[in-house]
């Protein structure tokens, strides 16, 4: 009896499970930005614009800080900036 309540548990488990495998896949943004520089970033499509950021001392340095920063192979990071 007991051998026949697991096979039940099993055949119904086990697909229940793997159903979810076909699931679609849904994520985070791969990149975020941190509160510290002023840096932004707008997702538009698999392309990421960052713009802002804080100037160095002598402006020649524009210095991004990220919380993530993370692209796959479709995705794009695009650096915005302001000669």
């Amino acid at each position: 009896m007991q051998l026949e309540k697991t096979r039940l548990f099993s055949a119904i488990t086990v697909p229940l499970c793997l159903s979810g495998l076909n699931a679609p896949f849904v994520s985070a943004p791969s990149i975020q930005s941190a509160s510290d520089t002023g840096t932004k970033v707008t997702a538009d499509g698999d392309r990421f614009d960052i713009s802002g950021g804080t100037l160095s001392g002598n402006g020649a340095n524009l210095f991004h800080s990220f919380e993530q920063f993370g692209l796959d192979s479709n995705q794009i990071a695009n650096f915005l900036s302001h000669p």
